[in-house]
């Protein structure tokens, strides 16, 4: 059963995916799989996941394995940022990618994510 619907839709430059519903764990890493087909099939390499109207939070331990997961679904080809509310963002989901080679970015700024994603710098230094 699957606990959030996703909405793929094509920007200029990027692929935007929107989720909504309940966070479940279990489906985070076939959710990463499928951003990566739509994007890879319509020839984009900059991903913004809009994941701010998703219920339910993360443990230390998910943040972590996604971030692993990111960096080997994304690699370095991609170029994600992912939207989340300010009082989830824990950097370690995007520590644990970015020092496994992805270019990812969690913030809870739209503007500052797709600033970043129009940029050329490979990745952001965590703070």
């Amino acid at each position: 059963m699957i606990s959030f619907d996703e909405l793929v839709t094509l920007e200029d430059d990027l692929v935007l995916v929107k989720t909504v519903g309940k966070y479940d764990f279990s489906e985070l890493f076939g959710f990463l799989e499928r951003v990566k087909a739509k994007a890879g099939e319509v020839g984009r390499d900059h991903i913004l996941i809009d994941s701010r109207r998703l219920e339910g939070q993360m443990t230390e331990a998910e943040r972590f394995a996604g971030g692993q997961k990111i960096a080997e679904v994304f690699g370095s080809r991609f170029k994600v940022a992912l939207l989340m509310p300010a009082d989830g963002i824990t950097k370690l989901g995007e520590l644990a990618a970015v020092n496994r080679g992805a270019r990812f970015l969690v913030t809870a700024s739209e503007d500052d994510a797709l600033e970043w994603l129009s940029g050329s710098e490979s990745a952001r230094p965590v703070s």
